[in-house]
């Protein structure tokens, strides 16, 4: 027995003995993965678009015929372009010819680590020498099309000028989020190249000037201290002119832009006339809407649980609403919509049964351009939701094509569209997928004033007497005559009745 006991002893230390051991080479394991794999916050600005918000409409996303950056540069559809990089790459050395090419390579080469912390971690697999080419024939590409359209020198025998619908179509893909270039690599290339007080002028005003008549508004040059990302956050960042803002009460700020004429002009007076129409305002517009039956049903807004937001009071607020009624629905709930003369687009307001929305002109760039923009806000989550935001209302209002009818008699929409149904169904799916935190957004305060005005009986009664006695001359006749003729007969009878309880003396 005492045998057995003391083997059993044994056997126990001996397996608290692996054990330990076990534990012991695991932890250290541990430490060595914890020591060779340091967390680094990712400050990457250029991401791949998310599949929840692609695949309803990946080619919103994808460049039609050039690439810029790392991410699509293997796609079959735009190797053509490549040739026509390295033209316009001769083009920009014979601008400065005292700066070489060796110069412009070394300048890339001290930024490519910046450049490379730009790109999503794990899908830059580039070698330096190929990165820095890419910096170097994409971004001389970019300055030398803004700078052929400052200069004026627009000529048919320019490749990208020579026909309609090239130069759309790079508009287009230079403001798609998987298709940039660190702002810092355009920046440091307008620096080397500018010379003499017309390339003076900024790259931002430049970049604005080129994309103004792409955009739903006329855009805000922001100021040099504010940091770009790239040209689609430039544009982006444009766009945000004073908004109220639902939880402070604080405006956003704007900056002036001068829309009579090119900035160039100031320089080179044979541009003036020549800038009153813009190139891409001439072609023809290009991103493409897929096309579908009917529009879609209607969803709730999307918005962050409740129980994922950190309290900011002992007070729970009230629930946010769900879902705001469509533009026919309010109408027959006494909300009369009105188009707002005001500089930004997301600047909407509701008071008294009154919305006023600034007017929104819809393209076939439009259904692209405002989905890269919400990408963007959806992959940076410091970044304002301003847009997603004014998406969201405007999806919420519109739902078939007589809210889109509706809000074009109000001279709030037009488009160039193939028919309402279309706007409709591009507002139903363009925010599919994202993730929105209502109690942050700039409209939250409209959506509950929205909804709260939609609920009282009195605007919906007035609203309904207006429709059926008043929609037009006709029914206000029969309506006055209708009350004439009832005023008379009560006239009658009551005479009638007085002369037979009082009959006149004789």
């Amino acid at each position: 027995m005492e045998e057995n006991t003391e083997s059993e002893a044994v056997e126990c230390n001996q397996s608290e003995s692996v054990a330990t051991a076990t534990v012991y080479d695991l932890t250290n394991s541990m430490k060595d993965e914890l020591a060779s794999n340091p967390y680094k916050p990712s400050g990457a600005t250029i991401l791949r678009v998310p599949d929840e918000m692609r695949n309803d409409d990946p080619g919103a996303y994808i460049p039609k015929v050039v690439s810029i950056g790392p991410f699509h540069r293997s796609r079959q559809n735009v190797k053509h372009m490549e040739v026509l990089k390295w033209h316009y790459l001769r083009k920009f050395l014979d601008r400065k010819p005292e700066n070489d090419l060796q110069m412009y390579v070394q300048e890339m080469k001290q930024i490519e680590e910046r450049a490379r912390s730009c790109y999503e971690l794990g899908n830059i697999e580039m070698k330096s020498e190929d990165f820095v080419k890419m910096m170097v024939l994409d971004g001389c590409f970019i300055i030398q099309l803004l700078l052929q359209l400052e200069d004026g020198f627009l000529t048919p025998e320019d490749p990208i000028y020579c026909d309609r619908w090239t130069l759309p179509r790079v508009a287009h893909d230079m403001l798609l989020l998987e298709n940039q270039l660190p702002f810092c690599v355009l920046e440091r290339l307008w620096e080397l190249t500018r010379d003499g007080p017309c390339y003076a002028l900024s790259i931002r005003r430049s970049v604005l000037n080129f994309f103004r008549n792409l955009l739903p508004e006329e855009p805000d040059l922001q100021p040099p201290g504010i940091e770009v990302y790239h040209i689609l956050h430039l544009l982006h960042s444009s766009l945000r002119a004073t908004p109220d803002s639902s939880e402070d009460g604080s405006r956003m700020q704007s900056f002036p832009h001068d829309r009579r004429s090119s900035p160039m002009s100031e320089c080179n007076p044979r541009i003036t006339a020549r800038h009153t129409q813009h190139p891409l305002g001439i072609l023809p517009q290009h991103a493409e809407i897929p096309p579908h039956d009917r529009p879609l049903p209607r969803r709730e807004v999307h918005k962050v649980p409740q129980d994922r937001r950190l309290p900011m009071s002992e007070h729970k607020p009230p629930a946010p609403p769900k879902t705001i009624p469509t533009v026919t629905e309010l109408q027959e709930a006494g909300v009369k919509f009105k188009r707002k003369k005001a500089k930004s687009i997301l600047d909407i307001d509701f008071k008294h049964g009154l919305m006023e929305i600034p007017r929104l002109t819809i393209s076939d760039t439009t259904n692209s351009l405002f989905r890269n923009f919400i990408a963007l806000e959806q992959c940076l989550p410091w970044s304002s939701a301003h847009f997603t935001s004014y998406c969201i209302f405007m999806d919420s209002l519109i739902n078939t094509p007589r809210d889109v009818q509706l809000l074009y008699q109000s001279d709030i929409i037009e488009h160039v569209l193939g028919s309402d149904e279309e706007v409709a169904i591009l507002f139903n799916k363009l925010c599919k997928g994202i993730t929105w935190d209502f109690k942050n957004s700039y409209l939250a305060n409209k959506f509950e004033e929205v909804i709260e005005y939609s609920q009282r009986k009195w605007p919906k009664w007035r609203a309904k007497l207006v429709r059926d006695y008043f929609s037009n001359p006709w029914a206000i006749l029969s309506l006055a005559a209708a009350i004439y003729v009832i005023i008379l007969t009560s006239g009658q009878t009551f005479f009638a009745v007085l002369a037979y309880f009082c009959p006149p003396r004789s």
